[in-house]
């Protein structure tokens, strides 16, 4: 069973949205009621999904043929002790052609920048290089204890994964050394045996054992630094700048540094890592020029080479060259034929009740008899009009809507049909050569404030603006926060020459005060901390609703803060704050004013939550 794009957007659209309408509850019936509407428009807080597919990419030679050719360590044979199909790194099967360029290129001693598409097999255009620098090196005389390699990643989780990338491909070859070096790193060797331990569990409960290769703590690898150190810039910083941790690069032999997803370093984190770099490269392999290997899939397209060889040159500190940038090289078979097949003979590939030879026999749409499932496939798609239509309509990512729109102009097709033939295209593949690799893409945003008119007509927005049409006139929208406890609404901003006004800050409570909107059953009066009745104080305000105009008590029309009617003037009072920084709302003493903003930790939270379940 495959994810369905579809359901799941559906599904986590209206988990956001329920939570937003959870977490701001309108005692207002009527603001509820628009609050929900402004919710449900469609793309207010999601947009999606949208299909993005890319072809296949050029092949090269195998990795068995280029160890032939001299070009390849022959260690790669022994490198993993596992069928061929089982492994990481296969020596059979074709290279893609910029993966056998960056190996060729780094082999050359040159600095690289692989900047190809997502999927592309980036990590083997740098990990190839530094394998084959370290096998070349133990055949020849052996590895002796250091760091030849720092590959660094802008976040913790890439690394994180990553290291569990090398530890497959290198859990049967025990000479080549590897670390993860980051916060988490335990600091004693029992320590890191203990974590690992308890985070790998077999299904039967037991725990393996780490491998003999694989440095755990940063005690083992200030004693015997690894060959291969994977961090982030943040910790390379510190690494530097503390006398023990520093004892890594300790006899260090640098060859290579791997700056992964390069185009985050921009801005300030690129000067910070700009500099980094230079102090690095001073303080650890001063007479050495280590090869430097970028990799992004945004850096830019072939009418800005000399863009990303000056980033890459003032980011690293060393030289880069035009021939230094390696770009996949994308194929596209010809189509054999277009037969129109029945859109059911894709719904029935998509989920099989029988062995996918005989459903295609069953649709006489079998081309490649002989051969496996997947290239049978591939055989089918290239014969078949709807692959045609859909590989034209995809050259650009699009939404699933649209593309069921536009197929519909030939065609009479459902989303959930589109669906079902993209995901039997997927699987489309002939040799190393995929037909098409799909990736859907859902965007969320969370709230950036809510704003709402006061008046007759009561209605919330979810955009900020000053003003908006009404009833054949200009009304005036305020940005409003609401109460935790009882939901009474206020606006939310400053007093300035007479106007309330929204604040330009969009987050900091300081910038703003709360004035509660009053109802019209409300008395004119509120209860101060003793009990007692107050009258109308320096804290009751009428506020225009056409134009914002703000003042104290108004009793008739000579007395109005502005040029609109007595009628459009509504009773607000200000909010206290108390000495913790919140705003008390006045109507039940109980509960803070909140405008509609959303914490990054809760959003994502629902958020990963729904599409987990």
């Amino acid at each position: 069973m495959s994810l369905n794009p579809n359901f799941a957007a559906n599904n986590i659209e209206d988990a956001f949205r329920a939570y937003i309408e959870t977490r701001f509850s309108f005692a207002d019936a009527a603001y509820a009621r628009s609050f929900s509407d402004a919710l449900n428009r469609q793309g207010q807080i999601a947009k999606g999904p949208y299909i993005e597919l890319s072809n296949s990419y050029q092949a090269g030679g195998t990795l068995r043929e280029l160890m032939a050719g001299g070009m390849a360590s022959p260690l790669f044979e022994g490198l993993e002790s596992c069928p061929e199909q089982q492994k990481e790194i296969k020596l059979d099967r074709p290279l893609y052609l910029h993966q056998e360029e960056s190996l060729l290129k780094a082999a050359d001693k040159r600095n690289l920048v692989v900047t190809t598409g997502t999927g592309s097999g980036k990590t083997e255009c740098f990990l190839l290089p530094i394998l084959n620098a370290l096998l070349n090196e133990e055949s020849q005389h052996g590895l002796s204890h250091g760091v030849r390699a720092i590959i660094i990643y802008p976040m913790n989780a890439l690394a994180n994964d990553q290291i569990k990338r090398i530890r497959a491909i290198l859990k049967s070859h025990p000479a080549i050394k590897f670390g993860l070096y980051n916060g988490s790193t335990p600091q004693t060797k029992q320590e890191g045996f203990s974590d690992y331990k308890k985070a790998h569990k077999d299904p039967d409960g037991s725990s393996p054992d780490p491998l003999t290769n694989e440095l755990l703590s940063r005690e083992e690898m200030q004693q015997k630094p690894p060959h291969i150190l994977i961090t982030n810039y943040s910790m390379l910083e510190y690494m530097l700048l503390r006398p023990n941790d520093d004892k890594v690069f300790a006899n260090a032999h640098l060859k290579f540094i791997v700056l992964d997803e390069a185009h985050t370093y921009k801005g300030a984190m690129g000067i910070e890592t700009s500099m980094l770099m230079r102090r690095f490269i001073a303080r650890v392999a001063p007479d050495i020029k280590p090869q430097f290997i970028l990799t992004s899939a945004t850096l830019g397209a072939p009418d800005e080479d000399d863009t990303i060889t000056s980033f890459a040159s003032t980011l690293c500190g060393a030289d880069f060259s035009r021939t230094d940038i390696i770009r996949a090289k994308v194929t596209e078979p010809k189509m054999i034929e277009r037969r129109d097949f029945p859109l059911a003979l894709f719904t029935t590939l998509a989920n099989p009740d029988a062995p996918l030879s005989d459903i295609l026999q069953n649709f006489q749409a079998d081309f490649a008899p002989d051969a496996g499932d997947s290239e049978k496939i591939y055989e089918l798609c290239l014969r078949s009009q709807l692959f045609a239509l859909i590989r034209n309509e995809c050259r650009q990512p699009i939404s699933m809507v649209q593309l069921n729109k536009n197929l519909n102009q030939t065609l009479p097709i459902t989303i959930d049909e589109i669906t079902a033939a993209i995901q039997v295209f997927s699987k489309a593949q002939k040799g190393n050569e995929f037909l098409l690799k799909a990736r859907y893409h859902f965007f969320v945003r969370t709230l950036e404030g809510a704003f709402a008119t006061i008046g007759p007509v009561k209605k919330i927005f979810l955009d900020r603006m000053k003003t908006v049409p009404l009833d054949n006139s200009e009304a005036a929208v305020f940005e409003i926060g609401l109460c935790t406890d009882c939901g009474r609404m206020a606006i939310a901003g400053k007093l300035a020459d007479g106007h309330l006004i929204q604040s330009a800050s969009r987050t900091f409570e300081d910038s703003v005060d709360y004035f509660l909107v009053k109802d019209k059953e409300d008395s004119t009066w509120f209860e101060n901390e003793d009990g007692d009745e107050k009258s109308v104080d320096d804290l009751d305000f009428v506020v225009c609703s056409k134009c914002g105009a703000c003042a104290g008590e108004v009793r008739n029309q000579q007395n109005m803060p502005c040029e609109h009617e007595l009628s459009d003037l509504f009773r607000v009072h200000q909010a206290k704050k108390t000495d913790s920084g919140l705003h008390k709302c006045p109507a039940c003493d109980f509960g803070d004013f909140a405008r509609f903003y959303l914490g990054n930790e809760a959003a994502t939270s629902v958020l990963a939550t729904t599409l987990y379940e």
